[in-house]
């Protein structure tokens, strides 16, 4: 995808929102953590694993009502032999992945938020919105890393190709949070949020359905495939018409970001508030 092109529509949204009624912006920076649920961390919804930052445009319309563009960098993972389960403890997978992602949000203040007569200097806030983001799962197999959309951990032998990625490392999602923002002065404001996004993808850890058939004696490829694919030999069975799973049922995976903003505001002349 040409990220050039996002940029200039994005930035034509944001241009083209500016109303008589308004003419405030903002610009902040954001520090934070990030976490995931999915197929390796099943249970544990509101685990930060990461570090987070990013920054942030926001386009004020008025005291309820915003527009932001937001880039954010942050890191998931997980480790089987970390969970409380016994079969994920028996299955043995694990995964780190960076996360970037460029996100256009609709924001909501519950309170008349700002600096005029009578509004509020503290308001709780909801967001929704679209986010596009790019990721790619790694795994630590005997002290090596390895990239593992290249072996095609849940590919059959006939259906994996080794000049061939297994899925694509770009996806879209659906952001949806929540937050409470706070007036520092007329030009500071500080805000923290927590923030879920459900991706339109299920490889955020590279593991979504059964698995597969791989011979390990047709090549060192296919032996370091099914390492990467079944470490514990867990998934292996003489009937191969029998299939194991790997992952869980849930069709998409989930990151998200916990974050603490602060922005600058830039007010016009004639700004009524």
């Amino acid at each position: 995808m040409n990220y050039s092109y996002v940029a200039v529509f994005l930035s034509l949204i944001l241009l083209g929102t500016q109303t008589s009624f308004s003419q405030n912006w903002e610009a902040g920076i954001s520090v934070g953590g990030s976490g995931y649920t999915g197929d390796l961390n099943q249970r544990g919804y509101l685990k930060v694993t990461d570090p987070a930052f990013g920054i942030a445009v926001k386009k004020n319309f008025d005291g309820y009502w915003a527009l932001k563009f937001s880039l954010l960098k942050g890191k998931i993972q997980a480790n089987d032999l970390d969970s409380k389960s016994e079969d994920q403890r028996n299955r043995g997978l694990n995964f780190f992945s960076p996360i970037t992602e460029g996100s256009l949000q609709l924001e909501f203040n519950f309170f008349d938020f700002g600096i005029d007569w009578g509004q509020k200097r503290v308001t709780p806030y909801i967001y929704s919105g679209i986010s596009y983001f790019g990721f790619n799962p790694q795994a630590i197999y005997n002290g090596e890393e390895y990239e593992l959309k290249r072996y095609g951990t849940e590919l059959n032998d006939d259906e994996f190709k080794a000049d061939e990625d297994a899925y694509k490392t770009t996806a879209f999602a659906l952001p949806i949070g929540a937050g409470i923002k706070f007036r520092l002065s007329n030009y500071w404001n500080i805000s923290t949020e927590f923030g879920f996004r459900t991706a339109y993808t299920d490889y955020l850890d590279d593991v979504s359905k059964d698995y597969v058939v791989i011979d390990p004696n047709e090549n060192d490829l296919n032996k370091l495939r099914l390492q990467l694919s079944d470490p514990t030999g867990y998934g292996q069975d003489t009937n191969t018409n029998f299939k194991i799973q790997r992952g869980d049922y849930r069709k998409q995976d989930t990151y998200f970001f916990a974050l603490i903003t602060l922005s600058y505001v830039f007010r016009g002349k004639n700004c009524p508030f």
